[in-house]
Protein backbone atom coordinates (compact mmCIF):
# COMPACT_ATOMS: atom_id res chain seq x y z
CA UNK A 1 0.00 0.00 0.00
CA UNK A 2 2.64 2.58 0.32
CA UNK A 3 4.60 3.82 -2.98
CA UNK A 4 7.41 1.44 -3.97
CA UNK A 5 9.96 4.89 -5.19
CA UNK A 6 8.73 8.19 -3.63
CA UNK A 7 10.19 10.85 -5.10
CA UNK A 8 11.78 12.78 -2.85
CA UNK A 9 12.61 15.78 -4.02
CA UNK A 10 8.15 16.21 -4.37
CA UNK A 11 8.26 14.66 -0.87
CA UNK A 12 10.38 17.55 0.27
CA UNK A 13 8.37 20.54 -1.79
CA UNK A 14 5.26 18.83 -0.01
CA UNK A 15 6.65 18.66 3.67
CA UNK A 16 7.70 22.22 3.31
CA UNK A 17 4.00 23.41 2.35
CA UNK A 18 2.82 21.34 5.74
CA UNK A 19 5.26 23.19 7.89
CA UNK A 20 4.85 26.35 6.46
CA UNK A 21 0.84 26.38 6.83
CA UNK A 22 1.42 25.04 10.34
CA UNK A 23 3.84 28.01 11.30
CA UNK A 24 1.09 30.51 9.51
CA UNK A 25 -1.42 28.84 11.90
CA UNK A 26 0.28 29.02 14.69
CA UNK A 27 0.91 32.82 14.48
CA UNK A 28 -2.18 33.19 14.03
CA UNK A 29 -3.76 31.46 17.09
CA UNK A 30 -1.26 33.39 19.09
CA UNK A 31 -1.74 36.44 17.47
CA UNK A 32 -5.86 35.57 18.39
CA UNK A 33 -4.65 35.00 22.13
CA UNK A 34 -2.85 37.92 22.56
CA UNK A 35 -4.69 40.42 21.20
CA UNK A 36 -8.35 39.03 21.92
CA UNK A 37 -10.03 42.43 20.71
CA UNK A 38 -9.48 41.49 16.61
CA UNK A 39 -10.25 37.65 17.67
CA UNK A 40 -13.89 38.12 16.12
CA UNK A 41 -15.96 35.59 13.91
CA UNK A 42 -14.47 36.56 11.52
CA UNK A 43 -10.98 35.86 12.70
CA UNK A 44 -12.30 32.25 13.36
CA UNK A 45 -13.24 31.86 10.07
CA UNK A 46 -9.82 32.67 8.76
CA UNK A 47 -8.53 30.34 11.05
CA UNK A 48 -10.65 27.59 10.31
CA UNK A 49 -9.73 28.19 6.31
CA UNK A 50 -6.68 27.58 7.23
CA UNK A 51 -6.93 24.72 9.02
CA UNK A 52 -8.91 23.26 6.01
CA UNK A 53 -6.24 24.29 3.65
CA UNK A 54 -3.99 22.54 6.06
CA UNK A 55 -5.81 19.25 6.05
CA UNK A 56 -5.70 19.39 2.33
CA UNK A 57 -1.98 19.63 2.80
CA UNK A 58 -1.58 16.95 4.45
CA UNK A 59 -3.95 14.72 2.22
CA UNK A 60 -1.84 16.07 -0.64
CA UNK A 61 1.58 15.14 1.12
CA UNK A 62 0.53 12.04 2.43
CA UNK A 63 -0.55 10.55 -1.62
CA UNK A 64 3.78 10.97 -2.13
CA UNK A 65 3.76 8.08 0.71
CA UNK A 66 0.63 6.14 0.65
CA UNK A 67 -0.44 4.80 -2.87
CA UNK A 68 -4.40 5.52 -3.09
CA UNK A 69 -4.26 4.63 -6.52
CA UNK A 70 -3.91 0.91 -5.98
CA UNK A 71 -7.95 1.06 -4.83
CA UNK A 72 -10.61 3.20 -5.97
CA UNK A 73 -12.43 4.90 -3.14
CA UNK A 74 -9.56 5.79 -0.88
CA UNK A 75 -8.47 7.71 -3.84
CA UNK A 76 -11.50 9.16 -4.65
CA UNK A 77 -11.80 9.85 -0.95
CA UNK A 78 -8.31 11.74 -0.91
CA UNK A 79 -8.69 13.39 -4.15
CA UNK A 80 -12.20 14.70 -2.65
CA UNK A 81 -10.63 15.85 0.75
CA UNK A 82 -7.71 17.39 -1.06
CA UNK A 83 -9.86 19.41 -3.50
CA UNK A 84 -12.93 20.40 -1.15
CA UNK A 85 -10.47 21.05 1.65
CA UNK A 86 -8.26 23.38 -0.42
CA UNK A 87 -11.68 25.13 -2.28
CA UNK A 88 -13.80 25.26 0.52
CA UNK A 89 -10.38 26.96 2.93
CA UNK A 90 -9.79 29.51 0.25
CA UNK A 91 -13.20 30.42 0.33
CA UNK A 92 -13.58 30.78 4.01
CA UNK A 93 -10.34 32.35 4.45
CA UNK A 94 -11.79 35.01 1.68
CA UNK A 95 -14.94 35.62 3.80
CA UNK A 96 -13.09 36.17 7.08
CA UNK A 97 -10.63 38.33 5.87
CA UNK A 98 -13.17 40.65 4.32
CA UNK A 99 -15.42 41.10 7.06
CA UNK A 100 -12.10 40.82 9.10
CA UNK A 101 -11.06 44.03 7.59
CA UNK A 102 -14.23 46.39 7.47
CA UNK A 103 -14.71 45.36 11.79
CA UNK A 104 -10.15 46.34 11.80
CA UNK A 105 -10.95 49.74 9.28
CA UNK A 106 -14.05 50.19 12.38
CA UNK A 107 -12.65 49.64 15.32
CA UNK A 108 -9.22 51.84 14.07
CA UNK A 109 -11.93 54.20 13.29
CA UNK A 110 -10.73 54.73 9.38
CA UNK A 111 -12.93 56.05 6.61
CA UNK A 112 -13.48 54.42 3.43
CA UNK A 113 -12.13 55.92 0.63
CA UNK A 114 -15.31 57.36 -2.00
Amino acid sequence: MLVQSPDMFRLLLEGVKVIAMIGVLVELLRAGRRYPEIATTSWQWIIVGFFMILVAFVVDFSDEIINYRASYMPNLFAAFIGEAGLIGGLILVTMGFRTWFEFMARFLGLKPKD
